[in-house]
């Protein structure tokens, strides 16, 4: 069960001599992993002792460049060491801290390479590896059916374990749960929790200094650019 984040008011109930939030939002994985990203805005309670707090599904969002991500599963690859001292040993230039730099930016190049050369989406090819050993065993049932079926299923095998656990590897770091192991078949909890952790750390509404609410990027925007503007004017004088 995970909480959803809040906005607005920091307390959902009070008798006018304590104020405490008793009001909160919980979902379970399923909601998570099946619903959009989402928020708790906690209203004005008005005359009522408690807030009513209203849930609010984000809307599509144009998404920019994504920086890159080392994924731990690549230091696993039987080529990861070669890669890594090829890419260091290439020639740069430059002297000091900017020669380490750009021998750095060409490890990182081979390491985006074998990332999205090889295991490019990769929930994508555990999804296709499940279907076609489904489609085997379900020919299997067949007493007449062909011996290299068995050969098959034994390679479809050994293909699904190798891209779950590096499906569930990508997706356990991520969402940042240590305390659960690989290899349990984790997948979806570790998707609830990155949407979950993704949801509390992306700003998308704001309170003005009037507590107007802002929820659109436009009216974002503007707060924040008017607000260094009125910083950098202030240091000016």
């Amino acid at each position: 069960m995970n909480e959803l984040k809040y906005i607005g008011r920091k307390f959902t109930w009070t008798n006018n001599h304590v104020w405490s939030k008793i009001d909160r939002a919980i979902v379970n994985v399923e909601w998570m992993t099946t619903m959009k990203q989402m928020e708790i805005i906690v209203m004005e309670p008005f005359i009522s002792d408690h807030t009513p707090i209203c849930l609010h599904l984000e809307e599509a969002r144009k998404e920019g460049p994504k920086p890159y991500r080392f994924y731990n599963y690549v230091a696993e690859l039987p080529e990861f060491l070669t890669v890594v001292e090829q890419a260091w040993n290439t020639t740069t230039k430059g002297q000091g801290m900017e020669k380490v730099w750009q021998k750095l930016k060409a490890v990182k190049q081979e390491m985006k390479k074998m990332h999205t050369v090889e295991f490019k989406n990769v929930r994508e090819t555990v999804q296709l590896i499940r279907r076609q050993l489904q489609e085997t065993q379900e020919q299997m049932h067949d007493p007449n059916y062909q011996i290299g079926l068995a050969d098959i299923e034994k390679e479809l095998r050994g293909k699904l374990e190798k891209w779950a656990m590096i499906d569930e590897s990508i997706m356990r770091q991520k969402s940042r749960s240590k305390w659960l192991k690989p290899g349990d078949s984790n997948s979806a909890y570790f998707y609830a929790c990155l949407k979950n952790r993704t949801s509390m750390n992306h700003i998308k509404s704001l309170v003005d200094q009037y507590g107007k609410l802002l929820q659109n990027d436009q009216e974002v925007q503007q707060e924040i650019v008017g607000f260094y503007k009125k910083l950098l004017g202030d240091a000016a004088e």
